[in-house]
């Protein structure tokens, strides 16, 4: 046997397999995008139409998973495997096919298809009660939100839904298009709010805040506090150390549309204090939980999922 010729023959096995890999690769790839696309594309429309009702139903599912709070994953987890199934039936398919399809036969069905998934999730986002948001690279909100943080929320539903104490995000202070802020509420419609140095006082009556010996996060954020508002959970501020405020005591009476809010790192956060109270029509909605932390390449783990 010449070993030449069977070097070459390896080659070209090689370079056949490479081209059969390329020509699945489209097809797997529109059904990942659009779940069923190139199984209808590829002609098994039972299976195409097994993905694309499972897409539709998963997508218009979503808010009850999420109101379900244990269930976030299992969401997250059966979308995955429904698009990653997808990508993998449609490359099976098209080995089998070994390339010898009518493709023009499946346009009309693919369009449709592909038609259906961005409705459908278009769809379920217009009707959805939550919406994700992206942390600015501020550290308004440290500890509660970091850096790079991406955190769902319920979006508002008038005043019922406002309660103090509770992180909202809204647009008041904002002066480009699409730029939320998010803060604290602290005061509440109808109420008076004076602020004098660290001090906060609700209707003549100051917040309880206890500093902390051991801070979780590190010195250079400054001292940890724990604030109790009226009617609240317990949540964690802080101040930095050796920062000149000024003593001098501000006031606010709030209408019946507008609450006080404050960010959780009292020193470096543009809220209320300096651009007065946010009507509620503002106010987009409530945070609910952190669904990533950190970059693709160093997540912090250890903060999602975390209540908010």
């Amino acid at each position: 046997m010449d070993p030449e010729n069977d070097v070459g023959a390896e080659k070209a096995q090689k370079k056949c397999r490479s081209a059969r890999l390329l020509r699945r690769l489209p097809m797997a790839l529109s059904s990942f995008c659009f779940p069923g696309s190139g199984q209808f594309w590829l002609g098994d429309s039972k299976m195409g139409a097994a993905f694309l009702f499972s897409f539709v139903v998963l997508s218009f599912s979503g808010d009850a998973f999420i109101r379900i709070g244990g269930f976030v994953g299992v969401y997250l987890f059966l979308l995955f495997y429904i698009l990653l199934a997808a990508f993998a039936s449609a490359g099976v398919l098209w080995a089998r096919h070994d390339g010898s399809i009518q493709p023009r036969r499946k346009f009309g069905v693919f369009v449709a298809s592909v038609i259906i998934c961005i409705f459908s999730t278009l769809g379920a986002r217009s009707f959805s009660s939550f919406q994700l948001i992206r942390v600015s690279p501020t550290e308004s909100m440290v500890p509660s939100l970091l850096k790079r943080e991406v955190f769902l929320i319920e979006k508002s539903k008038g005043i019922e839904s406002i309660n103090r104490g509770k992180i909202i995000v809204h647009s008041e202070f904002v002066s480009k298009k699409g730029e939320y802020f998010v803060k604290r509420i602290i005061g509440l419609s109808g109420e008076q709010i004076k602020v004098q140095g660290k001090a906060v006082f609700i209707n003549s009556k100051q917040i309880p805040q206890k500093e902390l010996q051991f801070s979780p996060m590190p010195r250079r954020y400054g001292n940890a506090y724990a604030e109790s508002a009226p009617g609240a959970m317990l949540y964690l501020i802080y101040f930095r150390r050796f920062h000149k405020r000024d003593e001098a005591p501000m006031e606010w009476q709030l209408g019946e549309d507008e609450v006080f809010v404050m960010g959780d790192n009292r020193d470096v956060s543009l809220d209320s204090r300096k651009k007065g109270p946010v009507k509620l029509s503002q106010i987009v909605g409530t945070a609910r939980f952190i669904v990533f932390s950190g970059s693709l390449m160093s997540p912090r783990w250890n903060r999602i999922g975390q209540r908010l």
